[in-house]
């Protein structure tokens, strides 16, 4: 009798060891198909991240290169000239070209006062950083920062001319002649030049009192056009508290051309006042 007790508890005991571990094993094997899956899904997600960002930083490069490519700085300039002057008709000339080792700075009035070569290099060099043109500073703000370096009361200037030459990209122009006489501003005189990427050129002449010409890619010539500039000038405005950029776009978008499609840009402005606006802008190929 105690024999057969002792081997059904053995068996019971050994069924319930048996039961035990079967059921560890699952759990085991339960977790470790768990921790697969969640690991093959880490992975999955890791790398569909991992191509997101390398996709947005692709895509941030190119627009990164897009935007470099058109901006340009002090470091890139390797010519300039600048002349300004007052209205006592006192001159300043600053002449700067490091590419053929030219250097210049003439002032005066009447007894001009000359420095060249090495004597007017620091010089030059130092107002190099107020010669860059960045195209998204307001014009009125170039000018008076470029007065300020070199001390002269913007209330006395009669004329300031810039062109700045770069090592590659646009090469700017900036002219800006102040109101002398009396006038509401208004625009007398309106030329404007455009040549396209594929050379199409487009041309337009306008004076208020004279003739007015439009002259189209094609070679077709309109003349007597006064209508149409005229409109053209009422949906746009052209003044010295804006950029270069800003004007540039607002008169290619009057006229449906793409900056990007041009090579060549060449604007003149004369106001009844007799303030000038002239700017121009030269793809160096």
């Amino acid at each position: 009798m105690k024999k057969v007790y002792f081997a059904l508890m053995t068996f019971l005991i050994t069924s319930f060891l048996v039961a035990c571990n079967s059921g560890e094993e699952q759990n085991a094997n339960d977790s470790s198909g768990e921790s697969s899956e969640s690991q093959v899904e880490n992975t999955e997600n890791g790398n569909e991240a991992e191509k997101e960002d390398t996709t947005t930083d692709q895509g941030n490069g190119n627009e990164t290169d897009t935007s470099d490519s058109k901006q340009l700085s002090e470091s890139d300039i390797v010519g300039y000239e600048l002349q300004i002057d007052l209205i006592n008709e006192e001159k300043y000339d600053y002449s700067y070209d490091s590419q053929d080792n030219e250097y210049e700075i003439e002032v005066g009035n009447g007894n001009t006062q000359e420095i060249t070569g090495e004597d007017a290099k620091a010089d030059l060099e130092e107002l190099r950083g107020f010669a860059h043109i960045d195209p998204n500073q307001p014009i009125d703000d170039m000018v008076e920062a470029t007065l300020s370096h070199i001390n002269i009361d913007i209330t006395n200037l009669a004329d300031y001319k810039l062109e700045t030459n770069y090592k590659q990209g646009p090469q700017y122009s900036v002219e800006h002649r102040t109101a002398k006489g009396p006038g509401n501003g208004e625009i007398l005189g309106f030329n404007l030049s455009v040549t396209k990427n594929n050379n199409d050129e487009l041309e337009y002449d306008y004076e208020r009192s004279g003739e007015a010409v439009i002259e189209k890619a094609n070679g077709e010539e309109t003349e007597g056009a006064h209508e149409e500039i005229e409109k053209l000038l009422e949906n746009v405005k052209i003044s010295s508290d804006q950029s270069f950029a800003e004007i540039k776009k607002n008169v290619l978008g009057q006229i449906d051309i793409n900056e990007n499609d041009i090579q060549e840009f060449e604007l003149e402005v004369k106001y009844d006042n007799e303030e000038e606006i002239n700017l121009s802008y030269d793809v160096d190929d």
